[in-house]
């Protein structure tokens, strides 16, 4: 249930209304009854804020204007502006001060405990204020900053990715011109009878030049995996010597970038960059004769 009372305790002695509106309170209190009331009556302020289950609140007045602002003050009783409206209004000051020199000091006391109260507040509301936009601001700030991080992530991805792909132009150009030469320098070898370069020199230089490609990033490039799969070996593994054009069988790692291959009879040492994983031969099925 709910209770609306306006100016409980009125038209009568002050100091008995707000004696027999404090008593009626309590009562409508004991049922366990919401009750919203007002009051000019400075002692049910005091109940207000002494009562447990009791709040006061008012409604701010603006005393430049002396006109009321309509924002509800939750906690903060109103105070009486009747001496500061009668100065504004022109009664003279002599009357003013006398009234105010008979006011009760504990209603002028507690006249000064509320305007302290609504002044306080507001520097309260003010810097609240201040303190949401400064945090808004600095979220904004914050999400402008994020993004171009990402952009900047984004485009230093994509310009190390572009200069991948331009060293890998220029190694498989060298290769290109590292084979010929390979093949020429093995014709005239052949052609004179004596070997002026060892074979395995040969593949090493080569295996050098291709331990200088780049390898982008693979996350997202399915060709590019399977061509990172040829090149995880093991113990075992079948391979292709990409120089000789043969296959061969990995039979250990004999350095960082080294394996020994047994091909057919021989075994060589052999840079990984000059090896390509394959799938192992199927044993060929033998012809039925008649």
């Amino acid at each position: 249930t709910l209770v609306l009372v306006d100016e409980l305790g009125a038209g009568t002695d002050p100091q008995e209304g707000a004696a027999l509106a404090i008593a009626i309170l309590d009562a409508i209190g004991a049922k366990g009854t919401q009750v919203v009331a007002t009051t000019h009556y400075p002692e049910l302020k005091a109940y207000g804020f002494n009562r447990p289950d009791t709040i006061n609140a008012s409604m701010e007045f603006d005393e430049e204007t002396l006109k009321p602002t309509y924002r509800l003050l939750v906690g903060i009783p109103g105070r009486s502006n009747a001496l500061d409206i009668a100065q504004r209004l022109g009664i003279p000051q002599a009357i003013v001060d006398q009234a105010r020199s008979l006011t009760d000091t504990d209603s002028q006391d507690l006249n000064a405990m509320i305007a302290d109260l609504v002044t306080k507040r507001k520097q309260v509301e003010d810097e609240q204020l201040h303190l949401k936009t400064q945090v808004a601001d600095s979220e904004k700030l914050h999400r402008q900053l994020k993004s171009e991080f990402n952009a900047y992530q984004q485009r230093k991805d994509q310009l190390i990715e572009d200069a991948k792909v331009q060293a890998n132009t220029i190694v498989e150009q060298s290769k290109t011109k590292a084979d010929a030469i390979i093949s020429d320098l093995r014709k005239k070898q052949l052609a004179s009878g004596t070997a002026t370069v060892k074979e395995n020199e040969l593949i090493d230089a080569k295996g050098a030049l291709n331990a200088l490609e780049q390898q982008p990033k693979l996350k997202k490039n399915r060709v590019l995996r399977r061509a990172k799969a040829q090149h995880d070996f093991h113990e075992g593994d079948d391979v292709l010597v990409k120089s000789y054009g043969q296959r061969g069988v990995l039979m250990r790692q004999m350095g960082k970038h080294e394996w020994e291959v047994q091909l057919g009879i021989l075994k060589m040492k052999i840079s990984d960059g000059d090896l390509e994983r394959v799938k192992p031969e199927e044993p060929k099925r033998a012809r039925a004769t008649v």
